[in-house]
């Protein structure tokens, strides 16, 4: 399996709908590349990534040249294992270009430096706003808590349903707060990048509003199996202009709502990031688009663990 996904990847006439058909076979969803959660055209339409491509073409092609039957036998011993390890590497390293959006933090790491047994256990779940801010908040969190995060850009609400599991996963240790979002992506109104595909929803939104409360519904179902106290984080704000992808200002505070009514009832904590941000979002927010300034993603990361220390606070005898 993952020869025939470095190959498709090297070929760019490859279609998406290849794509889809590998990770079919696979048993992969299709909103999951790679150990990320990326949108159905992300995969083709990140322009770093088609840049990424062209080098992995390139070490393929010499790759070929070096393991023929006509080369030299102790060239292609020496030459094919670190050549493997290479392109290994790069494929790893291409993942994080795939999930990005223009504006985005590429990734963070799933885990702290370390993990006291002493501090409590916390879990962000989130899309690239997250992501920005992760380490932010392992820095105005440390010595008080092991902060922990879902693997690269959670994606939509409908990812969520599918991963949440494996998140929670007994395997993963207990948790003591578990602080998530969806949104951003659930609202987006076309694919962005190149192609910028409209999605074939009755409203145009990538998860439609009805679909986007039972998805909500039931990941916080699973999340308080964990006995984690749960922080609802809300979407932060649109703004106007040219968006890539495509978004309409105004949506966020529709998804809000919607997810502020079952957070309500199911006796969530609110993280109200969106307020927060919208007082001062002509200063920390990039110019016409979701993503923030590293100035912004700080002062998210302090206004995240403050809602964070709270919450632990709240849970002490």
């Amino acid at each position: 399996m993952f020869w025939r996904c470095a190959r498709f990847a090297l070929d760019r006439r490859s279609t998406l709908q290849k794509h889809r058909s590998i990770l079919r076979k696979a048993s992969v969803n299709e909103n999951v590349s790679w150990g990320f959660f990326v949108s159905r055209a992300d995969f083709t339409a990140n322009p770093a990534f088609v840049f990424y491509l062209r080098i992995l073409r390139r070490i393929f092609s010499f790759y070929n040249r070096i393991s023929s039957a006509n080369s030299p036998k102790p060239a292609r011993s020496l030459s094919l294992v670190p050549m493997k390890l290479l392109w290994i590497t790069l494929l790893i390293f291409g993942s994080a270009l795939v999930a990005a959006e223009p504006g985005a933090t590429v990734d963070a790491r799933k885990t702290p430096d370390s993990d006291n047994p002493k501090l409590p256990r916390v879990m962000l779940i989130g899309d690239s706003i997250s992501v920005g801010y992760t380490d932010g908040v392992r820095a105005e969190l440390a010595g008080k808590a092991n902060v922990y995060r879902v693997q690269g850009n959670a994606g939509p609400s409908s990812s969520g349903v599918q991963q949440v599991d494996a998140w929670i996963a007994s395997g993963n240790g207990h948790w003591d707060v578990i602080h998530f979002n969806f949104g951003l992506h659930d609202l987006k109104l076309s694919t962005g990048g190149k192609d910028n595909k409209s999605y074939p929803t009755a409203d145009g939104h990538q998860v439609s509003q009805d679909e986007y409360e039972r998805n909500l519904r039931l990941i916080v179902t699973k999340l308080k199996r964990t006995g984690a106290k749960l922080i609802w984080c809300s979407t932060t704000p649109i703004p106007k202009g040219k968006l890539d992808p495509l978004r309409r200002p105004g949506d966020e505070v529709i998804y809000n709502q919607v997810a502020l009514n079952v957070m309500i009832e199911n006796e969530v904590l609110i993280d109200d990031i969106y307020t927060f941000a919208l007082t001062r979002i002509t200063e920390i927010q990039q110019p016409a688009n979701v993503h923030f300034t590293k100035e912004g993603s700080a002062l998210l990361a302090k206004h995240v663990a403050a809602s964070i220390q709270a919450a632990l606070q709240a849970r002490s005898p």
